[in-house]
């Protein structure tokens, strides 16, 4: 894969493993949501676009989250209207963020947010710069049924490498009040005193995640700088 390509930063959980005893997962309780859901704060009225693989649509935990979607890949001929995920990481990623509470499976942190899904990594969970750029923008420009606006981006993928067409799109973003939340990458060392960068988790003006194990300490795997 050259730099001009995007990759996928794997969803890893540690947690998630118990996602079929209990619908609350000790990920979604140990970072407090269910306290946050009694004040009333569940997302609804914030939309949340995931650009991804695109998701399972017909998900019983999915279906009624999601407001719109868009296929930027070679994916179904390139058909634009469908925006199904042929990967599964996509699906995982609307699961976590959105998941809805209605005692079926599992329940995401904001389980009456919306999701517009950006489907800009194909089956193999490989995309490019264009297709990235491309899908912000519509993030940036898209309105809703009811003239909603994108408050969020989520994007668990990343580049090797800086792109200036890609920075200024998150730039264009952040313009429009738009929150843009970047997996950190999974190239990590385990020693926190070195750097790993990723992109566009490497922008300072986008939210960088990294990913924790089972006691919170920072998994060995994460990339971590300065």
């Amino acid at each position: 894969m050259n730099d001009t390509q995007i990759k996928l930063i794997v969803a890893t959980n540690s947690f998630v493993e118990e996602k079929f005893k209990d619908e609350i997962t000790n990920n979604i309780s140990s970072i407090g949501a269910k306290q946050f859901w009694d004040q009333g704060y569940t997302g609804r009225g914030v939309v949340v676009a995931i650009l991804d693989t695109g998701c399972n649509y017909h998900h019983l935990d999915l279906k009624e989250r999601i407001v719109g979607g868009y296929n930027f890949t070679k994916d179904s001929d390139g058909d634009a209207t469908i925006f199904e995920d042929l990967n599964g990481h996509g699906t995982h990623v609307a699961g976590t963020i959105a998941a809805s509470l209605n005692n079926v499976g599992i329940v995401g942190v904001a389980p009456e947010v919306s999701l517009l899904i950006l489907k800009v990594l194909d089956y193999r969970g490989s995309g490019t710069v264009d297709s990235l750029v491309k899908a912000i923008n519509y993030a940036i420009n898209w309105t809703g049924p009811n003239n909603e606006r994108v408050n969020i981006l989520s994007l668990s993928l990343g580049l090797s490498s800086s792109k200036e067409i890609l920075h200024n799109a998150i730039k264009q973003a952040v313009s429009a009040d738009i929150a843009v939340v970047v997996a950190s990458g999974n190239e990590g060392d385990g020693d926190l005193s070195t750097a790993e960068y990723s992109y566009p988790a490497g922008y300072e003006e986008v939210l960088a995640v990294g990913a924790i194990v089972n006691n919170n300490d920072v998994a060995q795997f994460t990339n971590t700088n300065k």
